[in-house]
């Protein structure tokens, strides 16, 4: 995702203003930042090639139910105080990117 996110800045650099492209980093940024905290699948994978039949089953069930216990709060969370993570951290005039 950010390395399309770099692709994306130069194109839309010969497209939109300087300050339309400060709020598309801004937001990428949030989103990339996000995104990372929910990789578990590279870290799941060597158990999951391990399993077979029922057990499979069973741990694949346990951890979808872990990690939507998990992810769902966070992306809504972030989702509600998104703008101010960005109004914090970049300052009031980015909080156009918010949405």
């Amino acid at each position: 995702m950010a390395f399309f996110g770099k692709i994306d800045t130069l194109m839309l650099g010969r497209l939109v203003s300087a300050e339309y492209l400060g709020f598309y980093r801004a937001a990428l940024n949030l989103a990339t930042s996000a995104g990372a905290l929910f990789g578990f699948g590279a870290v799941l994978l060597p158990v999951f090639t391990q399993l077979n039949g029922r057990r499979f089953e069973r741990g694949f069930k346990k951890t979808f139910k872990a990690i939507v216990i998990f992810t769902v709060p966070s992306v809504l969370g972030i989702w509600i105080i998104g703008k101010y993570f960005i109004y914090a951290i970049y300052g009031s005039d980015y909080i156009a990117a918010a949405l």
